[in-house]
């Protein structure tokens, strides 16, 4: 099992408005592309030296190492994107990719 997970730091100005196109734009968005069994959306509670802004974590959960190269090759900019002309400069984000240990 492979996990994309894509933390994002928010500006409180725009929270709210932000978590809602998530849910019915992003999140959809991701799904959609069926290369992901399920997702979840996390706010972190506690955040090393956070600076303004809250922080939410996406995990989007593949069956392999397959489905998120396609996903990266073929939709992950163009989603990114859609969020950085919507959103402008209001957010930063970092992405990694797991693998379960089992």
């Amino acid at each position: 099992m492979t996990v994309y997970n894509l933390t994002v730091s928010v500006d409180p100005a725009i929270e709210a408005e932000w978590i809602v196109w998530q849910q019915q734009v992003f999140i959809p968005g991701v799904m959609g592309t069926g290369l992901f069994r399920e997702y979840r959306f996390y706010r972190l509670l506690e955040t090393p030296a956070q600076e303004g802004g809250n922080t939410f974590v996406f995990q989007f959960t593949a069956a392999g190492p397959e489905q998120y190269e396609r996903f990266r090759r073929d939709h992950a900019a163009g989603l990114l994107e859609g969020a950085r002309a919507t959103w402008g400069d209001r957010f930063v984000y970092f992405q990694t990719v797991m693998e379960a240990v089992q």
